[in-house]
């Protein structure tokens, strides 16, 4: 029977093994089975319940009591039976399960915990879930078919009598511990080489010292050298394509890292936590850092290659040995993505549109910071606490100044905002006690300085643009969205209502420049918009205008 007791006892499991709540990870099992719900058209038949969808069956869950085989048909009440769902045998006693060539899918912890289990045959099977066959102590044997492509994380934990594997070549994602505790993983494992299944190391947290990858293997598995304090130096060669999350995590004697031109993406916390490293060498070909990927290294320097665009949430966190950082090609910098770099002071950037919450929150030794004229936005408490940070310029078209984005940072004096109406959060600049506001006369900037009793110095009045002109909807180009936009807001104004415009947008709204929203203003931008967009002419706002009057 499927009841609270099974999945509290499974779960108990998972928390006194990982000493975290059972909570799986996302990756590598990608499988998307199908959702249980409540109003399911249900069938039992042979003490195995079915869940009946539109055009297929699934396994369910199985009431019947001790049985040395069990064979599921492939086909129930005309549906072909294609998965079997979660915990659907959890539990279980049964001795060798036969599944048809219709099952393509074993769900996650499917048959966990069933302690007589000796043998699994699923010729038709192509992706076996997270903890599918966890602590089958008596498995000695599973047909793994060619067209088998994933297996998840933990799959074959601790089936202890498992004495080989045979992986078919359409094997390309094995999840991180999928095979511990099994006796054909712990005598390869004894020998203090690299585990490898179908070319992917699976495992290398018994190596020591230098460890050199042979050619035949194509992909580093997630985990697989995790947690590897005796783990000096790693030699990857170039018939490596792709590295997995947290591969060489809290590998503490880790001191230097080369990767091959043939890595282009770095994932997820692959060396977070290696507490010694110093240095990385990239390939010229990387596009991609992942999060969490250097977070609480050593690294002192970082040369990034022209391809990276992205700094992702947390990748360099907490590296407090970072001092520099300069690179012409970002367009975003992540959540927390240098926090706590302490030593930072230095910090220089091209193309940026977004500083995410929390980026430089921390870096107390951040003194310059050059923001470049793309950038949109500065998120919550981004550099919150940089206490050396004294002047900063922020450039045209910022969006906003989340919450408390530069709060206590006491040693800043200036702060000089060019963008006339970005939104400045009411603690944008709290505890910033020496700090002079530089703004346009009538600019937000000027609001801000006076609701907070900051001393303000104007830049003179705001500067006409016809970059934003007729923008109304401020999405970077004139468009029929503009026009419409425009007409309602004048329509609002006429009735007495408020426009909905932010001030920005009004700003742009009026093209004539004259103070006033004016129907003349929407016909305007509806004439630009019908020769530049439409007619594909080119024409200035200067002659639309005198064309006008």
């Amino acid at each position: 029977m499927r009841k609270f007791q099974k999945t509290a006892a499974f779960s108990a499991a998972v928390l006194a093994l990982t000493g975290t709540a059972a909570v799986l990870p996302a990756a590598p099992f990608t499988a998307a089975i199908t959702a249980y719900a409540a109003e399911a058209n249900r069938v039992t038949v042979d003490d195995v319940e079915y869940t009946l969808y539109e055009d297929h069956a699934a396994v369910y869950d199985y009431h019947g009591k001790r049985q040395p085989e069990m064979t599921i048909p492939d086909t129930v009440k005309g549906l072909p039976v294609t998965e079997i769902e979660e915990q659907a045998f959890g539990g279980a006693s049964v001795k060798k399960v036969i599944l048809p060539e219709s099952v393509t899918v074993i769900g996650q912890s499917a048959f966990a915990g069933i302690l007589n289990l000796e043998s699994v045959i699923c010729p038709g099977v192509k992706e076996i879930g997270h903890m599918a066959f966890y602590m089958c102590e008596s498995l000695q044997s599973v047909t793994l078919p060619e067209g088998l492509t994933t297996i998840g994380w933990r799959a074959f934990f601790d089936c202890t009598a498992m004495t080989e594997v045979k992986a078919p070549s359409t094997l390309t994602e094995i999840g991180a511990q999928a095979f511990r505790g099994t006796a054909w993983f712990d005598t390869l494992q004894a020998e203090g080489v690299p585990v490898v299944l179908n070319h992917i190391v699976i495992d290398g947290t018994t190596c020591k010292g230098t460890v050199t990858l042979s050619t035949d293997v194509t992909t580093i598995g997630a985990s697989a050298f995790a947690e590897n304090e005796e783990l000096t130096e790693i030699k990857i060669p170039n018939t490596v394509k792709e590295i997995r999350s947290g591969a060489f995590s809290k590998c503490t004697g880790l001191k230097a890292l080369a990767l091959p031109d043939s890595v282009t993406e770095i994932p997820d916390s692959m060396c977070s936590g290696c507490t010694a490293l110093e240095e990385i060498t990239f390939s010229d070909k990387l596009t991609k850092i992942g999060e969490y990927a250097f977070m609480k290294t050593a690294l002192i320097e970082i040369n990034l290659p022209e391809g990276v665009t992205v700094i992702a949430d947390h990748t360099f966190e907490e590296c407090k040995a970072l001092r520099t950082f300069q690179y012409w090609k970002l367009e975003k910098i992540g959540k927390s993505a240098f926090r706590n770099c302490t030593s930072l002071y230095f910090f220089v950037n091209g193309e940026i549109e977004e500083i995410g919450d929390n980026a430089f929150q921390g870096c107390t030794s951040l003194e310059t910071i050059l923001f470049p004229l793309a950038l949109k936005k500065i998120g919550n408490q981004s550099f919150r606490g940089c206490t050396k940070l004294r002047k900063v310029t922020i450039m045209y078209h910022i969006r906003s100044i989340d919450m408390a984005a530069f709060m206590d940072c006491t040693a800043l004096e200036q702060a000089d905002i060019k963008e006339p109406f970005a939104e400045l959060d009411d603690q944008a600049f709290k505890d910033c006690p020496k700090l002079v506001l530089l703004g346009y006369d009538g600019s937000t900037t000027e609001e801000y300085a006076a609701a907070h009793g900051l001393q303000f110095e104007s830049l003179g009045a705001i500067r006409k643009s016809d970059e934003t002109r007729g923008d109304v909807t401020d999405d970077g180009e004139v468009s029929i969205d503009d026009v419409q936009t425009g007409l309602k807001a004048y329509t609002e104004q006429l009735s007495g209502k408020d426009t909905g415009l932010t001030k920005r947008q009004l700003w742009n709204a009026d093209v004539d420049y004259n103070g006033k929203l004016e129907i003349e203003d929407v016909q305007n931008t509806l004439k630009y918009y019908t020769e530049t967009a439409v007619a594909g002419k080119k024409i200035s706002w200067a002659s639309i205008i005198r064309s006008s009057k």
